[in-house]
């Protein structure tokens, strides 16, 4: 309860470059991204974040981008 996505459609901790190579694989346009944020939960770790232009709902947007993310990380895993 609660993912927006299921496991099997998501990756352990992704880089901000895998996120917006995914995106841009995906055909979204990142506006802005920014590496120096970090998650409050985890202040030790500089995650980052990217801005999207929302075109149609959010999870059909991560759905997109999760399934250019797994397949890149199922590739560079073989």
């Amino acid at each position: 309860m609660g993912r927006r996505l299921p496991k099997d459609k998501c990756v352990f901790d992704p880089s901000l470059k895998e996120l917006i190579d995914a995106s841009v694989e995906a055909g979204f346009e990142p506006k802005e991204s920014d590496d120096k944020v970090r998650f409050p939960r985890r202040a030790y770790v500089r995650s980052g974040y990217i801005v999207l232009p929302k075109v149609s709902q959010k999870t059909k947007i991560l759905y997109k981008i999760s399934d250019k993310l797994v397949a890149k990380r199922a590739k560079s895993q073989r």
